[in-house]
């Protein structure tokens, strides 16, 4: 999905879904997707591509413990893509401009649970990760520098022959989040936090989101938006058996979770009259009639292979 997302990247749509192998991921009936020059060639100024701001949503829950490190195996072959663009057509040319100016940022699903004592959720109850990004190097990860900025800036902080290549292994130690976040996956929240509360001066998320660019939000989960309404934290409170299993409490409760159209509107705002500036793309579940997708995430990998 990431390598035929690196294609999507450079269309025109609000959002883009790509199978392993490149293909529509939609019916067989659906439209073909539009020519992946098209958008650059609206987009870009001269020969030049737009920057381009990448914010990459990652689950550090339990429930990614088989599954984290796959998703970000592959996306430095993304990095590479974008930065070198190969020509998969045959025709002589790049299918798209190289991207010249890139940031890329990394926020987790944290936000707590509303201050009640959770497991998972004890290190900040409150406000979680608070949809700040998150840039500590993983200790799972080899070779990785002591300290990096909020986010990554291509091409600034980087020379050489290996650079590219350097680029893509710091997104991997930044993104490498582990399994240790709060169990309430709230992942549309934060990135609405991280795009609009977080942004100004002296903010934790200050600098990243340019003007002009293209903006790319990706989602890597595999559970259900938690993104709760801010009056309705009682939904996190263990004491409250009447509201059921707490592991099912937002599945129990849909009209206590935001009404995702919230967050359409709210990231469409981010650019308003030029929604060819968006794109939107989620890694977040799987076929549940493929046999080879049932069972546990060490299954994962024969996934990869379904079509769909």
């Amino acid at each position: 999905a990431i390598v035929g997302w690196a294609a999507c990247a450079s269309a025109v749509p609000l959002s883009c879904y790509r199978s392993e192998a490149g293909g529509d991921a939609a019916a067989d009936d659906a439209p073909e997707p539009p020519d992946p020059l098209a958008g650059w060639t609206q987009l870009r100024s001269g020969s030049t591509a737009p920057p381009v701001d990448i914010l990459l949503m990652v689950d550090s829950t339990g429930s990614m413990s088989m599954e984290s490190s796959t998703p970000l195996a592959r996306f430095p072959e993304l990095i590479r893509e974008l930065l070198d663009p190969s020509d998969a057509s045959g025709d002589g040319r790049p299918d798209h401009p190289p991207v010249e100016d890139l940031h890329l940022a990394v926020v987790s699903a944290d936000l707590g649970s509303g201050g009640h004592p959770v497991e998972t959720c004890e290190d900040d109850p409150v406000r979680g990760d608070g949809g700040c990004f998150q840039h500590r190097p993983s200790s799972s990860v080899a070779a990785c520098r002591a300290t990096y900025p909020p986010f990554l800036s291509w091409p600034s902080a980087y020379t050489g022959d290996d650079a590219a290549d350097e680029l893509a292994h710091d997104l991997t130690c930044i993104g490498t989040l582990g399994t240790g976040g709060c169990g309430f996956e709230q992942p549309l929240e934060s990135v609405k936090r991280a795009l609009t509360e977080n942004l100004g001066t002296g903010m934790c998320n200050e600098g990243f989101l340019r003007p002009d660019s293209l903006l790319v939000l990706i989602f890597v989960t595999d559970e259900d938006d938690c993104s709760v309404e801010p009056d309705r934290s009682e939904l996190f409170d263990p004491e409250r058996d009447d509201l059921g299993p707490l592991n099912l409490r937002c599945f129990l409760h849909p009209d206590a979770i935001t009404p995702v159209e919230e967050y359409v509107a709210a990231f469409r705002a981010l650019r308003p009259g030029r929604p060819e500036r968006l794109v939107v793309g989620m890694i977040v579940g799987v076929p549940p009639d493929a046999p080879s997708c049932s069972g546990p995430g060490s299954g994962l990998d024969g996934c990869l292979d379904v079509p769909a």
